[in-house]
């Protein structure tokens, strides 16, 4: 029974590790252009408005119960579309709370999904202060965010390598007895959700952050520090300025966390529905389905999880039948 039980942790440790690499390999495919993403500004959105609107969806997000892979998405889709188009200030609201609806039809069970009214009229309570659209102009937006993403919408991000690297870092023995993995990845997961307001850590690949903030977490661990770390880095060919700055940076955050409860804020809002999801520390079960543009012009993306799309092509025929109106 012991060698049965060690074969299989072998095995599952090797089927990690390739899928690890697979979705490394990947994360470049969804990263915004470094480049573009430092020239914000010049009456486009800032990086201070781009912060501010990524504090309201992680608000939005708090206040609906919402999977913390629905945020995590909602910041990629606008991070990547402020990327390859300039956008003014005036319109990040209705970019900010299209991106959220389109991660919640993907990513929320759709008996939970909220509707565009109900996140609209709730978004006043966040950082997305005095909405100045309506739901017409937000379906208008949804068709050309998914444009502009190409279809792309199965982005890897920070909380896919995240909760994969320390996934590893369990499976190496890097915590005590004592330290729970369910626990200390929800509080992984929570400061995750804080850095990726601060555009000076989102503008790193999605390796970088989740491997500085698990240093920074398991700092006092040789076998992350000797062993995993330098393994994950060579494998992601990160570059180690990029690492040491970022985790300095996330060090701050956790320092200015300490002084200032940032969770705090979020807890005193509302809660507009209440369901049990729990963290459960099962990271290798949150692959989503590809979703690409069909080559006509019908709006139905192929997709592996009908359930979603369906959802999805019903809000863009709205769209469609809207603009013709």
């Amino acid at each position: 029974m012991p060698e049965m039980k060690c074969h299989r942790e072998v095995k599952g440790r090797e089927a990690l590790y390739k899928k690890l690499e697979a979705k490394i390999q990947e994360e470049k495919h969804w990263i915004p252009s470094k480049r573009r993403f430092l020239s914000m500004g010049n009456g486009e959105v800032s990086f201070l408005e781009r912060d501010h609107a990524v504090r309201g969806i992680l608000n939005l997000t708090k206040m609906f119960k919402m999977f913390p892979e629905t945020y995590a998405m909602a910041v990629n889709f606008m991070d990547r579309f402020l990327a390859r188009l300039k956008v003014r200030p005036v319109h990040l609201h209705c970019v900010s709370i299209t991106c959220v609806y389109i991660a919640v039809k993907l990513q929320e069970e759709q008996q939970y999904i909220p509707d565009l009214d109900g996140l609209m009229s709730s978004s006043v309570k966040t950082e997305l202060r005095a909405p100045c659209y309506n739901p017409t102009d937000c379906l208008r937006m949804e068709r050309k965010v998914l444009d502009k993403l190409e279809w792309d919408l199965n982005p890897v991000t920070p909380l896919t390598l995240l909760e994969m690297y320390f996934l590893a870092a369990v499976l190496e023995g890097c915590l005590t007895p004592d330290e729970n993995p369910n626990d200390e990845l929800s509080l992984l997961t929570e400061q995750l959700e804080i850095a990726l307001t601060y555009s000076s850590i989102a503008v790193q690949t999605s390796s970088i952050i989740a491997l500085s903030l698990i240093t920074v977490r398991l700092s006092d661990c040789p076998v992350w520090s000797e062993k995993l770390l330098p393994l994950f880095m060579d494998k992601s060919k990160s570059s180690h300025e990029d690492f040491y700055n970022c985790e300095e940076l996330v060090e701050e955050m956790l320092y200015s966390m300490n002084s200032f409860d940032m969770e705090s804020n979020l807890n005193a809002l509302p809660v507009m529905y209440r369901r049990d999801h729990s963290v459960t520390f099962a990271p290798m079960s949150l692959s989503q389905s590809d979703l690409s543009a069909s080559d006509n012009d019908t709006c139905t993306p192929p997709s592996k999880k009908p359930t979603y799309a369906s959802v999805l092509t019903r809000s863009l025929n709205d769209s469609m039948m809207s603009m013709s109106m």
